[in-house]
């Protein structure tokens, strides 16, 4: 099993569920049985990892490699399938960290490259962030399409929490890093609010505000 296969099995568990069958449909050479128990081998494996990175570190631990301002409890509504089986969310500053420190997933780094500078408007084929990018980094891995950070990050943090996860990544510029992090981060449902308070009004609102006027008389 290699990592793009690990990970295209959390990203099917996160869109149709425990349906192997279909699974095995969309990852070649691979079984319906053998998916599940590559499914549930990885959780076992990943959960170890996971209470043992916490137990050694914190997000705490790493203010120049992640944006504690930006450490939140995991909106529900983002949540995917996978995320509820146990608690990966606790350690996803960590492991946005060691895709930085380049600590991450070692068993599986001998797969990966060469890795290559992408063309423009490339997105990474795993995160989807632009590259490059604070998110996704400079280079594009030329085997798999994958940003370099994700080929840090192991394969069961997927869809909305790999990408919450790797937003959590500072610049490791320090100008650069001083003026993304001058940009003011704007809730949505604030933007929205903006955004229509800046919307110019239609060509014929001062007739029709008029007109109302005059009724009013």
């Amino acid at each position: 099993w290699n990592p793009v296969e690990d990970s295209t099995i959390f990203h099917l568990y996160n869109t149709i569920g425990s349906h192997w069958a279909k699974m095995s449909k969309v990852i070649p050479g691979r079984t319906d049985n053998g998916i599940k128990n590559r499914f549930h081998n990885l959780r076992r494996q990943y959960e170890r990892e996971d209470e043992h990175r916490l137990r050694f570190s914190s997000n705490q631990d790493f203010p120049d490699q992640i944006r504690l301002d930006r450490l939140r409890n995991f909106p529900e509504h983002l949540q995917a399938k996978s995320d509820k089986l146990w608690d990966m969310e606790a350690g996803i500053g960590v492991v946005a960290a060691q895709s930085i420190l380049g600590t991450s997933s070692g068993r599986s780094q001998s797969y990966f490259g060469p890795f290559r500078e992408p063309s423009i408007d490339e997105q990474c084929g795993r995160c989807g962030f632009f590259v490059p990018s604070v998110q996704a980094g400079t280079e594009i891995c030329a085997k798999t399409g994958w940003c370099q950070p994700c080929t840090r990050v192991p394969p069961h943090v997927s869809s909305n929490l790999l990408r919450e996860c790797l937003n959590l990544r500072r610049s490791q510029k320090e100008e650069e890093r001083e003026v993304i992090e001058s940009w003011e981060d704007i809730p949505m449902e604030k933007r929205v609010e903006r955004k229509i308070a800046r919307k110019p009004a239609a060509p014929d609102q001062p007739k029709r505000e008029e007109a109302a006027k005059g009724e009013e008389l």
